[in-house]
């Protein structure tokens, strides 16, 4: 006796096989791309970083155009505005983020680690301070040129 005598226990049966081929599909595109969940937020996250950097060259530069106002004021706000998100960004990349659900860089990452260990000496070293001292002087003084600042500010910090 052959189960494969009717029409259909043929197609219950191709059915069958269709659906726990699916199944096996399924289970194993999961497994595949499961790991790949954190690197798009992680990706995503170095893109803002660098949007953010952007807009705060952007407002610097403008900030350092304008002569003292409330317009400069609210400049200056949003730089340490942004500022503060950079730097947690930066320490979010690093260490992870309960909030976006991001897990720290694993251990074995040694690369990713290290780029990140480079940005954030950058950061501490070079552009944080460099920036602090573009809103410190900024709000008292007149309009100037840019490169004349710029010169100034280089000098103050390589004195530092």
């Amino acid at each position: 006796m052959s189960i494969f005598k009717t029409l259909t226990s043929k197609i219950t049966i191709a059915s069958i096989v269709m659906l726990l081929l699916l199944a096996a599909y399924l289970v194993y595109d999961y497994t595949s791309t499961q790991h790949l969940k954190g690197s798009a937020k992680m990706i995503n996250l170095a893109g803002r970083e660098r949007m953010i950097m952007r807009a705060i060259s952007y407002r610097s530069m403008h900030t350092l155009e304008l002569p003292a106002s409330p317009e400069k004021e609210a400049l200056i706000k949003g730089i340490k505005g942004l500022m503060a998100e950079y730097e947690e960004a930066l320490y979010s990349l690093k260490h992870g983020n309960e909030k976006l659900n991001l897990k720290p860089i694993p251990v074995y990452d040694k690369k990713s680690i290290s780029h990140l260990n480079t940005l954030t000496s950058l950061w501490f070293n070079i552009q944080k301070p460099e920036l602090n001292l573009v809103i410190e002087t900024a709000p008292n003084k007149k309009k100037m040129s840019p490169a004349t600042d710029v010169t100034r500010l280089s000098a103050q910090i390589s004195r530092r």
